[in-house]
């Protein structure tokens, strides 16, 4: 996005910005095209600068799996859980293996990993401030045309995945983001709007 100090170039700029709030969804279905790591870590450095002003060091870090080898051994430990906790019991054989080839196939798995500080108000600022980051991060990839589903089930805190990964202890799986390129952009589903949300303190 070009930078220019005139009024209508802020003007066209807030405008561009806008469109990008208003126009994301949430991409499920990726085109084949390879996703660089270097891409994806140019696009999070450019979404931490706004996010992490007074911090000296991030609270996170980042996991990329964007080699078929890498994106395999993430799909096994991903299975291995949900195998284990059994939320996929009647997953056996063939349709097991087509789930693991489902994601072997995403150009690029991210995981975002925080640092728990074991302060509970520093830990819950360090959250939002990821949060912010990632949502900052969304709108710059889609800027690019790469889209993203963004996980946050609860399998992400089971043992067996946290191990799987190799975290440390004081660390844990903030999200899972599946990442890549798209062609086609998905129907809006209703929501609910914001402003049958919106009460005021009188």
């Amino acid at each position: 996005m070009a930078h220019n100090s005139s009024p209508s170039a802020h003007s066209a700029q807030a405008a561009e910005i806008s469109h990008l709030i208003r126009n994301r969804r949430t991409i499920r279905s990726f085109t084949t095209a390879e996703l660089p790591e270097g891409k994806i870590a140019e696009l999070l450095t450019a979404a931490a600068r706004p996010s992490f002003i007074e911090s000296e060091q991030l609270p996170c870090r980042f996991l990329v799996v964007a080699t078929p080898a890498g994106k395999q051994k993430a799909a096994e430990i991903i299975m291995g859980t949900y195998a284990e906790q059994k939320f996929y019991k009647w997953v056996l054989g063939k349709i097991n293996q087509m789930m693991m080839e489902r994601i072997v196939k995403i150009p690029a798995l991210l995981f975002v990993i925080t640092r728990q500080e074991g302060n509970a108000q520093v830990d819950e600022r360090n959250f939002s401030d990821v949060c912010a980051m990632l949502h900052t991060f969304s709108l710059l990839a889609w800027e690019e045309n790469i889209g993203l589903v963004w996980g946050t089930s609860d399998m992400l805190h089971k043992s067996s995945f946290i191990d799987g990964l190799g975290l440390q202890a004081n660390e844990r799986v903030h999200c899972l983001m599946y990442l890549g390129h798209y062609e086609k952009l998905p129907k809006i589903k209703p929501r609910t709007s914001a402003a049958k949300k919106f009460t005021s303190l009188s």
